[in-house]
């Protein structure tokens, strides 16, 4: 699970510093869904998140909050 919340903290990391947004504004809000919000980095780093969550069977915020990275 480390490796996992490793991947998962710098992708968030990643996404906080192109948008300056909250967890809760990335992935409540979905300001990642903006077409031509995110450059292609970002998007593969909401990407990481997205399909770590749901293989989990988690939303990207449950995620987050589970590693306590909100």
């Amino acid at each position: 699970m480390s490796d996992l919340r490793q991947a998962v903290e710098e992708a968030l990391a990643l996404l906080k510093a192109v948008t300056s947004a909250s967890s809760d504004e990335l992935f409540g809000d979905r300001i990642i869904d903006v077409p031509g919000r995110l450059p292609a980095a970002a998007e593969r780093a909401a990407g990481i998140i997205e399909g770590a969550a749901l293989a989990l069977g988690l939303t990207a915020l449950e995620l987050l909050d589970q590693l306590e990275l909100t």
